[in-house]
């Protein structure tokens, strides 16, 4: 299935006849065929071919598109960079979903995750380190932070929220104004989901702060002079 709006973007025929054997060549590349679709599907190998984008509106050729947090955890987009180091710094996706275990979905949105602060590419159904991403796996938590700092901040969605908090007086905004903010910026994703991955990537990065007491997200110390 495709989403905005929902559509049918594949359907296979099952006709392997039974009983099925999961080692026989035939289920392997039915298995690699749904893979790849859902691969495809989440983390496109492609961006928009230039007489495509040349057919949009101006206003959104100019502009970034506005990226979706994926609800990930920067503990475990971590250690997922770790993992594909130890491998030499490249992996199959369904293989290193098995190797760390967890299912093939939930791999690839920590893949998307880490693919949107450029830390790894995809080409295919193969997850690759980039530079950036051998640096930062060879970096101290220092080193960490600071790369995280700065590729979190690059991120449109993370400039918006900023821009949204100078406009303050005291550069805060209560959660439920937030998440009103990411309801009109990204009407088909889940706002509070967003909020909760802004926040959690944003304090492991330095860039925003949460106050419990006031449900408060701010801009770290030192922002404001940015």
């Amino acid at each position: 299935m495709g989403t905005n709006p929902g559509h049918i973007r594949k359907q296979i025929l099952n006709d392997l006849p039974y009983p099925r054997d999961e080692n026989s060549p035939a289920f392997r590349r039915m298995v690699s065929q749904i893979h790849a679709l859902i691969t495809e599907a989440l983390i496109p190998d492609a961006a928009l071919p230039p007489q495509e984008a040349e057919k949009l509106p101006k206003a959104l050729q100019k502009e970034p598109p506005l990226e979706s947090l994926p609800k990930a955890q920067v503990s475990e987009m971590i250690g997922l960079l770790e993992e594909i180091a130890s491998r030499g710094g490249s992996a199959d996706i369904f293989a290193l979903a098995h190797e760390i275990g967890k299912d093939f979905g939930s791999t690839l949105y920590l893949i998307k995750a880490v693919e949107l602060l450029d830390l790894v590419d995809t080409p295919k159904q193969t997850v690759v380190l980039t530079e950036l991403g051998k640096h930062f796996v060879k970096g101290d938590i220092n080193v960490r932070k600071r790369m995280l700092h700065e590729l979190f901040g690059g991120l449109r969605i993370v400039q918006m929220a900023s821009q949204a908090l100078r406009r303050t007086e005291n550069l805060r905004l209560s959660r439920d104004e937030l998440t009103d903010r990411m309801s009109e910026w990204l009407p088909n994703e889940n706002p509070h989901e967003l909020i909760d991955t802004l926040v959690s990537w944003g304090r492991f990065a330095e860039y925003f702060g949460y106050s419990d007491d006031t449900k408060e997200v701010y801009l770290d110390v030192g922002q404001e002079a940015v």
